[in-house]
């Protein structure tokens, strides 16, 4: 699977292509989240890689460190929450332009 970012209309367009490996970012407090994401995509999508992280400190440490093209982001987490991490990651330049999907929901119950 490819990926094209369509910065213009902030759109994401998915086509077959060369092969080239996505990397996905999992940022939820929850291993079971993580884990039930991580299967779902795996099971839809080629060529993707994921990453998890459980606080968004740990998000901006690793999309400083990884070239990150998709962000799950839980939006209740502890240290720093998604709300703040969203926040810093849509002031950063370097960072402004990665796709962030935000999510609510929590299967531990």
């Amino acid at each position: 699977m490819r990926v094209k970012y369509m910065r213009k209309h902030h759109v994401v367009r998915c086509f077959r292509g060369d092969s080239m490996e996505y990397n996905i970012l999992i940022a939820d407090d929850a291993m079971m989240n993580r884990a039930l994401v991580k299967n779902v995509l795996f099971s839809k999508l080629e060529d993707v890689q994921f990453v998890e992280a459980e606080n968004g400190v740990e998000v901006l440490k690793t999309v400083s460190e990884q070239d990150i093209h998709l962000i799950i982001l839980d939006l209740i987490m502890p240290l720093k929450d998604g709300y703040e991490t969203l926040i810093e990651l849509k002031a950063n330049p370097l960072y402004k332009d990665i796709p962030v999907y935000c999510k609510l929901f929590d299967f531990r119950n």
